[in-house]
């Protein structure tokens, strides 16, 4: 099975192709800060499409809009829509959209609870003062370390969009087969 998975963020788009459940090509569009949006519009319709017709998958799988904050909401109504449209024009299908949860939920990934959030915090770097700088544990870091198990790959926090896509495209062979 030929699966390309996306997941996009405010601030940059995850893509993955796998057959077979073995990634062939894994990549990252970043939201150069400062940018405008009709430019990176642009750009995310031109490496779709581009995608679709390198790699011919039989499905894409988009992660669906999880919003929660106001301001991401308007971008993210876009991407969703430049994204449907690429995939048409290049696959005249329509994409599969899966909830975050569901997907997570199929590859065993679970959400921290809070004391988990606290005790698994990891260090991510050191202040101007000298002390270390914690990131708390979360969602993301569960989801990267269950992908990197699954699949034997070493993903790490930054490129969690990447991580995601790849979780889509497990799901996708788990629930498309079915």
């Amino acid at each position: 099975m030929r699966i390309l998975g996306i997941d996009s963020s405010k601030h940059s788009t995850g893509f993955v192709f796998m057959v077979d459940g073995k990634i062939v090509h894994q990549s990252l569009l970043l939201f150069e800060k400062g940018s405008k949006v009709g430019a990176f519009l642009s750009r995310l319709r031109f490496t779709v499409q581009k995608k679709i017709t390198e790699f011919k998958p039989d499905y894409v799988v988009i992660e669906d809009l999880n919003i929660q904050f106001m301001a991401a909401a308007r971008h993210m109504f876009l991407y969703h829509g430049v994204l449907q449209e690429a995939i048409w024009n290049a696959h005249k299908s329509e994409a599969i959209y899966v909830v975050n949860s569901s997907w997570r939920s199929k590859l065993g990934i679970k959400t921290p609870t809070k004391d988990d959030k606290i005790a698994k915090a990891v260090q991510v770097g050191i202040n101007k003062k000298g002390k270390p700088v914690f990131q708390e544990w979360d969602v993301k870091c569960e989801t990267i370390l269950r992908i990197n198990e699954l699949l034997g790959t070493k993903f790490v926090y930054e490129e969690n969009d990447i991580a995601d896509a790849a979780g889509l495209c497990l799901w996708g062979e788990i629930a498309l087969v079915n």
